[in-house]
């Protein structure tokens, strides 16, 4: 049978990679893993995790006792040595926010093989707290039928930094029960059924996740509040109205997009938009920085991935959020043409889910309680 991929692959340099972290791994970290020998010794697997970084892909691949084939995504492609590790490495490719029957025909194919095939259902790791399951994971398994296996990580943001500064950071895994494959009722609703099944996937998953870290990501900021406020001034530094129809019918969009700044980081390292200056508006940037921040966002969209933002925040505000970019654009396109000088705040507003305080927030920043 031809198949459209071929499990396994890349083996060799799989080797020398799993060889080379297994190594190293005791000299540059603390490891913690529970529940390896969960592992079906035989079989087709689906092994779904929790995604707070990119080093769960890592210890996930290098302690699975079979070939890990991943499914992963490409619109925010890796840079540098990282990159060049990951093409080597490969990965199924698939394009958040587009259906894309390649990218299910690999995965399937894998497991048609008895393979093992990786997946993080949370699609990314943009928005504090725990995230919705993508369906993805539980048509596949359907399709397959094949089994689930959870596994819970503990947050490993920032710690590939920290190996590098010889911290010796700490990683944990922990390994759960095999889960049977999804099977959807002839009669349900399919886009329900699959939310459902997704949606118990990652409650599996979150079983595992170690305790504080798990208290951390479910306990969500309340009563959030974006707002964004734009003043502009000639050179004089006289006020100067902005018409009305030029002004942003919500600028809490941009508000809240400012306020991720992990994926503005992101946007900027992987696809290198920059869009740094939304997270800076402190330091009262030029119009045409935000401009081009716009600009560049919205031509990235329409051209590159239009589903940006609708796989992120949903059809609704997907769009909104989109329309709000453009807005902007255009506000800044007018400040440009007078020359006018440009005076932003982003503010969000929350209620501390821990202590029950109202916070303020005046400039972007990670929320590390979340």
């Amino acid at each position: 049978m031809t198949y459209s991929i071929q499990y396994p692959r890349n083996v060799f340099i799989r080797g020398i990679f799993r060889s080379a972290v297994r190594g190293l791994s005791p000299l540059l970290s603390q490891t913690k893993i529970t529940g390896l020998k969960k592992f079906p010794k035989h079989g087709p697997l689906i092994v779904v995790g929790n995604h707070t970084g990119a080093m769960e892909v890592v210890l996930m691949g290098t302690y699975s006792p079979r070939a890990l084939e991943f499914m992963g995504a490409v619109e925010m492609p890796w840079n540098g040595w990282m990159g060049r590790m990951i093409d080597a490495y490969g990965l199924i490719p698939v394009h958040r926010g587009s259906t894309s029957n390649t990218s299910m025909k690999m995965g399937i194919d894998v497991l048609k093989q008895g393979g093992m095939l990786g997946v993080f259902p949370e699609g990314g790791f943009w928005e504090p707290g725990k995230q919705k399951a993508q369906t993805g994971v539980a048509w596949l398994s359907h399709l397959s039928q094949a089994p689930i296996l959870p596994i819970g990580f503990g947050d490993t943001r920032g710690k590939m930094a920290e190996i590098f500064q010889w911290k010796r950071p700490l990683f944990e895994m922990n390994v759960g029960d095999v889960l049977p494959p999804v099977k959807l009722e002839k009669s349900s609703n399919k886009k329900e059924a699959l939310q459902q099944a997704a949606d118990a996937i990652m409650d599996a998953v979150w079983t595992l996740v170690p305790e504080d870290e798990r208290k951390r990501k479910e306990s969500q900021p309340e009563n959030e509040i974006f707002t964004l406020d734009i003043a502009l001034f000639d050179k004089n530094g006289q006020p100067v109205e902005i018409p009305a129809a030029l002004k942003l019918s919500d600028g809490s969009w941009i508000s809240r997009f400012a306020h991720r700044p992990n994926l503005i980081d992101s946007i900027r390292d992987y696809i290198f938009l920059p869009v740094q200056v939304l997270k800076e508006l402190d330091r009262k940037p030029a119009a045409e920085e935000i401009y081009q921040a716009a600009h560049s966002m919205l031509e990235y969209v329409e051209r590159d991935n239009p589903q940006y933002f609708n796989f992120r925040y949903g059809y609704k505000d997907g769009e909104a959020f989109q329309e709000s970019f453009s807005q902007l654009r255009e506000l800044m396109r007018w400040a440009m043409e007078l020359q006018l000088q440009v005076e932003a705040e982003a503010r969000y507003e929350y209620t501390d889910p821990g202590t029950g305080e109202r916070r303020v927030l005046h400039i972007p920043q990670e929320l590390e309680q979340w």
